[in-house]
């Protein structure tokens, strides 16, 4: 992940990255973003086949809405939970599925409505 300079990388939780992922989500590193991993194979391959690191799922929403709990008002983006329950209602499919995520996130601190 590149550094807060923006000149170099730093390391981190292969749980706290994924190959690809919606703009608006600031939970985990979304490594096809840099275009130094997009563009080299080899790179491509290690983070994908060898680490395993997927596209986003469902679980990685409800880690950003957890996130967003806590975070600042002043500073936070009002549309990203519609954002996040959009995105998830496109990849979940199950009721079950649905039924987990009700149970795991009780939301953020504002019911919303998509």
């Amino acid at each position: 992940m590149r550094d807060d300079e923006g000149d170099g990388y730093t390391w981190t939780a292969p749980t706290r990255c994924v190959w690809k992922a919606p703009d608006f989500l600031d939970y985990c590193y979304v490594l096809a973003a840099d275009v130094d991993f997009r563009s080299n194979k080899k790179i491509r391959r290690l983070f994908t086949d060898v680490l395993e690191i997927g596209n986003v799922d469902w679980s990685h929403y409800l880690a950003q809405l957890r996130q967003d709990k806590d975070c600042d008002l002043e500073d936070y983006d009002l549309s990203r939970p519609s954002n996040i329950y959009r995105e998830v209602g496109r990849d979940v499919t199950e009721s079950s599925e649905w039924e987990k995520i009700r149970y795991v996130a009780p939301l953020t601190r504002y019911d919303y409505t998509i």
